[in-house]
């Protein structure tokens, strides 16, 4: 496990110099605003950010702090003047919850709370990162400097592999698997799992990002990275028992779901998307708690899948 605390001067290292910036920024923003007093009083009483227990946070290092959390991460954490100089997030919207930099504080915030903490780490069970993740610095590099990748590729669903020169327009995880999103040599657009790349090789051969895609909603009409062109946006309706429609309210299958109807003992969602076959596995991945209200085709299919599996088991 890797704690993440930058550096951020050039000059001789002390301990002020370096930051553990999801606590600083996480105790501003549930606060909203703080005035340097007040961030003094957290500081004196933090030992993750006051390293040599001093009663306030020197204003260098502060002022160190706010710039490095702008620079790495976007966040910018600014003084109103006309309120009693209080300190707040400007751009609070990069710390959404479902957006990167909002991910990876809250794994900063485990991270080194773990590293403070022996004998609370051996009691926190992560899940395994998929293979593949080596590649992840050569994709961000092919990004950056917008670079084709030769590399080597077996799909799940074939024996054979596959040579390709793709141009990785950008990347996503998924249920803990990293996919490269890259135009082939054909043109096709396709998620390319990194734990299927059996290598992969950095070339000198530029490319130019294509301009139809949108990053924010190019996957928005699926539940997964599957783009199935078999498949249009259509209205589903789920019925959910109780307690998995719990479950539904604090974890959406897809940012269109709305309820529909509510009762002690159900729950109706509505939804528009493609159903392709991913979003029909995590129907299934929910049993008897389940029924599919419409479309026909989609509630036939779920009821074709469950009257497998019953045969398979007889």
């Amino acid at each position: 496990m890797h704690s993440f605390i930058f550096q951020v001067s050039t000059n001789p290292i002390h301990k002020e110099d370096f930051i553990n910036p999801d606590i600083l920024t996480e105790t501003i923003r549930r606060s909203g605003r703080l005035t340097i007093d007040e961030i003094n009083r957290l500081w004196s009483r933090n030992s993750s950010l006051n390293y040599d227990g001093e009663s306030e946070i020197p204003e260098r290092t502060f002022h160190r702090h706010r710039q490095a959390i702008a620079d790495i991460f976007g966040v910018d954490i600014v003084c109103d003047r006309r309120s009693g100089n209080e300190y707040y997030i400007e751009n609070p919207e990069v710390l959404e919850e479902n957006s990167f930099t909002a991910n990876l504080f809250s794994r900063l915030a485990v991270d080194n709370r773990l590293l403070d903490n022996k004998e609370l780490a051996v009691r926190v069970v992560d899940e395994p990162q998929s293979a593949g993740i080596s590649y992840i610095p050569m994709v961000l590099d092919a990004l950056q400097l917008q670079l084709k990748i030769l590399l080597v590729y077996r799909s799940q669903f074939s024996a054979k592999t596959r040579r390709h020169i793709v141009e990785p327009q950008f990347l996503k995880k998924n249920k803990q698997r990293w996919y490269i999103v890259s135009r082939l040599e054909s043109g096709t657009i396709v998620p390319l799992a990194l734990d299927r790349i059996l290598s992969a090789e950095l070339t000198t051969d530029r490319f130019e990002f294509v301009p139809e895609i949108e990053l924010s909603t190019y996957f928005s009409e699926v539940v997964g990275v599957n783009l199935d062109s078999d498949y249009i946006v259509e209205q589903v309706l789920l019925k959910v028992s109780v307690p998995q429609c719990n479950y539904l309210n604090n974890l959406p299958l897809h940012h269109t779901q709305r309820v529909v109807e509510s009762t002690k003992d159900y729950t109706i969602y509505e939804y528009h998307l493609c159903p392709e076959y991913e979003f029909q596995h995590e129907l299934m991945r929910m049993g008897e708690s389940i029924e599919v209200l419409e479309p026909a085709w989609l509630r036939d299919q779920i009821k074709t899948f469950a009257e497998k599996i019953l045969l398979s088991h007889q």
